[in-house]
């Protein structure tokens, strides 16, 4: 069974999954920035796992 949304439900979700892929995006950018300065640690290996788990 296909529930129908309404146009404007669907644009707003649409909004939401890309903003949340910038998010990601960003987050993962920081991370690159952190692993060039030579940063290493658990917690942004952490945050880098996460990252591909919600891309």
């Amino acid at each position: 069974m296909m529930v129908i949304l309404d146009k404007k439900v669907l644009e707003v979700l649409e909004v939401l999954e890309v903003l949340e892929v910038l998010e990601v995006l960003e987050v993962l950018e920081v991370l690159e920035v952190l692993d060039i300065a030579g940063y290493k640690s658990t917690v942004t290996q952490d945050l880098f796992v996460l990252c591909l788990r919600v891309l």
